[in-house]
């Protein structure tokens, strides 16, 4: 999770406090591994995987590039990594060094106490929603999913799997509006009436995850907005034509999803300076650990889980824990059941592409009017 040895026992991480010496004793006699080694990578093919993240994550800084390859099991020191994302993106890099975020102070007492959650529509043009929630305490953002849709059972459903990860919240707080009707009635139903369980209102009380979509839209969704635009102007798509959008759908929600999930475990452990370099699931992980349960019902929702009263609730609320419905387009397929099977057998959409998906969006649309469903 990246915390030190000494970090471990000092701070009583294992159930205890302990004595730096003798946690290493206790290291060594189990013969389990203290210092990690550097990764042995070329500088061609770490430039490959550095460029290949810089693509499909611009204006991604080096804390970022190196928590990254850190979740593909690369170990490397950061000047490296610094000097390696310079010589690939050195206008981002001069850029970044040149802007300067002014944050707001704000403090909860531990992890789970409070998540954020909202909707980001900067490409709800072409029907795609983006459902998040953060963490008010270590900034670990819960869940980042993609959808084809707005819905309060959608909103449901993806916490209900970041639940799953991270344990249910003592608290949520959503901007004013309908798509968190079902959160709200399930967080009440769960932690119980009257005690802030489901907070609402304008969104300048939502900061952290108005700070969360600047990041979301600046190195993820830039891209794909982008690319709609241009794919816009050059005719090959026209949103107004249902055909169309079916295959935009069909095509870019999954590869949406998956870069939003990929920027998700690396924003989760990348270190925070002003945070003497935790992560934000290493102050989530501290936070519950030293948390005192009899106070806090963050804490003692994840030591004594309440999970009977969550299944008791998504049952009288009619909830679903398949968010897999909420990927497909909102259009009707324009295949007949046959050639839909053939489609999903002939052309694989989550192959690589370096085109961010324009390529496998005209293979979908040249098999689908190729395929016209008989009248």
């Amino acid at each position: 999770m990246g915390y030190t040895v000494k970090e471990i026992a000092e701070k009583g991480l294992l159930g205890g406090v302990l004595h730096p010496n003798t946690l290493y004793s206790r290291l060594r006699s189990n013969n389990m591994q203290i210092r990690s080694s550097y990764t042995d990578i070329s500088d061609d093919d770490l430039h490959s995987i550095v460029a290949e993240y810089n693509r499909d994550h611009p204006n991604s800084g080096s804390a970022e590039v190196h928590a990254y390859l850190k979740t593909r099991g690369i170990s490397i020191k950061r000047e490296r990594c610094r000097e390696m994302l310079r010589n690939v993106d050195a206008s981002g890099t001069a850029l970044r060094w040149s802007a300067t975020i002014q944050r707001r102070k704000y403090s909860v007492p531990t992890a789970n106490s409070v998540w954020h959650l909202d909707t980001h529509h900067s490409l709800i043009r072409w029907g795609i929603v983006v459902h998040g929630g953060i963490d008010g305490h270590s900034r670990l953002v819960s869940f980042l999913r993609a959808a084809t849709c707005n819905t309060s059972k959608a909103a449901a459903s993806f916490f209900l799997q970041s639940v799953k990860a991270y344990g249910f919240p003592s608290r949520v707080r959503v901007d004013n509006g309908t798509e968190y009707g079902d959160i709200g009635r399930l967080m009440i139903s769960v932690n119980g009436d009257g005690r802030g369980s489901f907070l609402t209102g304008p969104s300048v009380h939502n900061q952290r995850i108005e700070r969360l979509w600047r990041d979301v839209f600046t190195k993820v969704l830039v891209t794909f907005y982008k690319l709609f635009h241009y794919m816009e102007e050059r005719q090959l798509l026209n949103v107004n034509d249902k055909t169309h959008r079916w295959v935009l759908q069909y095509v870019f929600v999954p590869i949406i999803d998956r870069a939003l999930r990929q920027w998700m475990e690396t924003h989760n452990t990348h270190k925070i300076r002003t945070e003497n370099n935790r992560t934000p699931n290493m102050m989530w992980f501290q936070s519950l650990v030293q948390g005192d349960s009899q106070r806090y019902t963050s804490v003692r929702n994840i030591e004594q889980p309440p999970n009977e009263a969550v299944s008791d609730a998504i049952r009288d609320l009619q909830l679903s824990e398949d968010d897999t419905t909420y990927l497909v387009p909102r259009d009707p397929c324009p295949l007949s059941q046959h050639n839909f099977q053939q489609l999903q057998t002939t052309i694989a959409i989550n192959r690589n592409s370096t085109s961010h998906g324009l390529d496998i969006f005209g293979d979908v649309m040249q098999f689908v009017l190729a395929h016209p469903t008989e009248l």
